[in-house]
């Protein structure tokens, strides 16, 4: 393919002829990128970010939605700019990344899915196809100077399922004969609606060379694979971190040996952190059940509660319980007036959860050592000291005022829940010396309008020595 670099003129090859001379998207963007077929029918990458004009109506008013999606489908232009408008889209996403530094991080163990794949893909595979394309799409995008991909079976036999070594060589070369066959099926915008996808060739070159053909040749190799992917496909998965899509642990994706439940993995995947609006929770969306049977491809002739029983809780129990699993989920059918037309997805990002207990973890530890040990001092447990210390950074409390309020709840000897107490005297301020009756502190300008008590900090030294005051 060649070496592409970003300039201020455009994109330029290895030897500095500026092969495209538009401005390129800084990789630091925070926002994402889509491929579409616009509606000259050239693929291209549109910016999420990037400042469209607006298609407006008479009125003035912006158009519909529904108006901005329509394209016109001319066919034959479409043939014409499809070769030169991939080579074009490509250049660009070489020019961001190399080898060294390849946009998806993670290497070959990594697979990257992008949602044209995940959801505008009409072809279905098998487990083991699936596994196939993982491991190829891992590689690829690991690698994005390469022009072709040599991938050893030894290599990849432990994402294949088996004990037996040449049962793994049997199935692989079985499915890996069948994966060769099938084309991307791509719906293209534009076309009437039930029209077939376009067939789009993902490959120029795979070939699979057993230990025997090796030998054969006069070579002294394993087997392995050689793919030399379309500049369309290079596309599709070199775009990590520019398309949305799904990014997975080929060791987990590979563990899902249920067809439905693979196809909703890459799914689930994908919509991890979608939001269906911006405080919404993540993670939550819905399907139609006959998109559904689309991007899972179950039978027509299944119902609703076959629908529950075959594919949505079978798939939930092994996606749920596989070790070292980033995500688990749970659904809901939904219903229109009384059938069940459509599912809503929860999905648990359990990396998440976990990123979020960490920083949690590293805030407690950044606490104010002095102020918990006084707290410990006192003899208030963990759980406590938790509370009381939150209301202690949200009242802008400070020692001074916490040895005084300590001291008010310890010598009130009526206080049976002294942590609840101390928290409303950090709310509140201390209450009148004079209001013996006063059985939770008034309302007052917080930390103010009370008198520091000389003796504090010697009760406080001696509590903490635990001498008898």
């Amino acid at each position: 393919m060649g070496t592409y670099k970003r300039s201020s003129k455009g994109i330029v090859d290895e030897k500095g002829n500026i092969v495209k001379s538009f401005m390129i998207p800084s990789n630091d963007v925070q926002g994402q990128v889509s491929m579409e077929f616009n509606s000259e029918n050239d693929v291209s990458i549109i910016s999420s970010e990037a400042e469209k004009e607006p298609i407006l109506e008479e009125s003035g008013l912006p158009a519909s939605i529904e108006k901005n999606e329509m394209t016109l489908w001319d066919e034959a232009e479409f043939y014409d700019n499809f070769e030169d408008n991939a080579k074009e889209a490509l250049q660009m996403l070489l020019s961001v990344q190399s080898n060294e530094n390849p946009n998806k991080k993670g290497g070959e163990d990594i697979g990257f899915r992008c949602d044209s794949i995940i959801f505008k893909n009409r072809q279905q595979y098998s487990v083991t196809e699936n596994t196939i394309f993982d491991i190829i799409t891992g590689y690829i995008s690991s690698y994005p100077d390469n022009k072709s991909y040599k991938i050893y079976i030894k290599d990849i036999a432990k994402y294949i399922g088996y004990n037996d070594k040449n049962y793994i060589y049997r199935v692989f070369k079985k499915d890996f004969d069948k994966l060769k066959k099938k084309p991307l099926l791509i719906e293209i915008p534009g076309k009437e609606e039930g029209a077939d996808p376009m067939e789009i060739q993902w490959w120029l070159l795979f070939d699979y060379n057993s230990a025997e053909d090796c030998k054969k040749k006069g070579m002294n190799d394993n087997a392995h694979i050689v793919i030399v992917p379309t500049p369309f496909f290079k596309i599709l998965t070199l775009s990590s971190t520019i398309m949305h899509g799904a990014h997975y642990s080929i060791e987990i994706s590979s563990s899902i040996k249920g067809k439905y439940a693979r196809n909703l993995y890459y799914i689930l995947e994908s919509r991890k952190n979608y939001k269906a609006y911006p405080n919404a929770m993540p993670g939550v969306f819905t399907l139609t059940l006959d998109e559904l049977r689309e991007l899972v491809d179950y039978p027509t002739t299944y119902r609703p509660t076959d629908v529950r029983r075959r594919i949505l809780d079978e798939a939930r129990d092994e996606i749920n319980n596989i070790p070292n699993t980033d995500i688990q989920f749970d659904y809901e059918l939904l219903k229109t007036g009384k059938s069940f037309t459509g599912v809503r997805f929860m999905i648990k990002n359990i990396l998440k959860l976990k990123e979020q207990e960490i920083n949690a973890i590293e805030e407690k530890d950044s606490r104010d050592t002095v102020v918990v040990g006084i707290l410990k001092g006192f003899g208030f447990s963990d759980k406590d000291i938790d509370q009381i210390y939150e209301d202690y950074v949200k009242t802008d409390c400070n020692i001074q005022q916490l040895t005084t309020f300590l001291s008010k709840t310890f010598s009130n000897e009526k206080v049976k829940h002294k942590a609840s107490y101390l928290c409303k005297l950090m709310e509140n301020g201390l209450y009148s010396e004079n209001d013996e009756s006063a059985s939770v502190p008034s309302k007052k300008n917080v930390f103010v309008n009370f008198e520091q008590r000389e003796n504090d900090y010697d009760e406080m030294e001696r509590a903490l020595l635990g001498k008898s005051i």
